[in-house]
């Protein structure tokens, strides 16, 4: 009886603990990754991973193909886990030009008008924020992303996603539909045919897409391009909506016909957290 209970616990016992354990199945069909040398040499103190999984996500707990790839992150993009690596340094200056951060949240800077890019890492795939960027959102400029330009911006915003468990990680509180053009509205009546905004309060404003997007204009994640690669502020506004063209000769915006307290009007309705604060 007691050989037997033994057989049993080696049988039944030994393997279950083996397998809860020690069982990383990646190895099975993927060779040691070749990252973890990178990783050692990153940073002095720098965490090394425990099994597969905390880099390329997925499911090393089982042998089946679509479980064990489900949410992967995979080579093309695991470099998002070194913050020295030419990815994510490359990835955060497209951030920069591209100024994610007039509407997002990433690496914990940037305006919450749309969803913060820190958490998306939790819950959204590879692919899925692969197609965001390539069929951006109504309210989001089309980029048009090339493959490489989009590779980078996905790294970063995994790197963005690395800290996020332990953020206070808020989410943008107006929903913004597509709905139709209010023309009481300063900004739509005004600007909207030619413009886009998203505002706090508002939701998303106007619906033109042959000027640029004005999301988060007032603040210092919107590019310095008013004159002389500066930041846009309230005064600069107000002399861009009089005479454009006597801020940029080649212009193709007409002056606007508001006087100072309509102007005034249309920048606290449309950047109400924004006007007024110095950057």
């Amino acid at each position: 009886m007691v050989l037997w209970l033994v057989f049993l616990t080696i049988v039944l016992g030994g393997p279950s603990a083996v397998f809860t354990q020690d069982l990383n199945t990646c190895l099975r069909c993927h060779e040691q990754c070749h990252g973890l040398d990178l990783l050692a040499a990153s940073h002095d103190d720098v965490a090394m991973p425990s099994n597969c999984t905390t880099c390329h996500r997925g499911n090393d707990q089982t042998t089946r193909k679509e479980l064990a790839h489900h949410f992967l992150i995979g080579a093309r993009y695991a470099w998002y886990r070194i913050a020295q690596s030419e990815a994510v340094v490359d990835g955060k200056k497209r951030i920069e030009q591209l100024a994610c951060r007039r509407c997002h949240i990433q690496l914990k800077q940037g305006n919450l008008l749309a969803i913060n890019l820190d958490m998306l890492m939790a819950i959204r795939s590879v692919e899925e924020l692969e197609q965001a960027l390539r069929v951006p959102a109504f309210y989001m400029p089309d980029f048009s992303l090339a493959e490489d330009d989009l590779r980078l911006l996905v790294t970063q915003i995994l790197a963005g996603g690395v800290d996020a468990e332990t953020m206070n990680v808020a989410q943008p509180v107006v929903v913004h539909f597509e709905d139709e053009a209010d023309l009481e509205h300063l900004f739509e009546k005004n600007c909207g045919s030619c413009h886009r905004v998203l505002t706090r309060h508002l939701g998303g404003l106007g619906q033109g897409t042959i000027a640029p997007n004005l999301s988060g204009l007032l603040t210092r994640f919107y590019p310095e391009n008013f004159k002389d690669q500066q930041l846009w502020n309230g005064e600069g506004l107000t002399k861009w909506i009089k005479n454009p063209r006597s801020i940029r000769r080649l212009t193709r915006m007409p002056p606007l016909r508001l006087n100072d307290q309509q102007i005034k009007q249309l920048m606290e309705s449309t950047w109400s957290q924004e006007f007024g604060k110095e950057h």
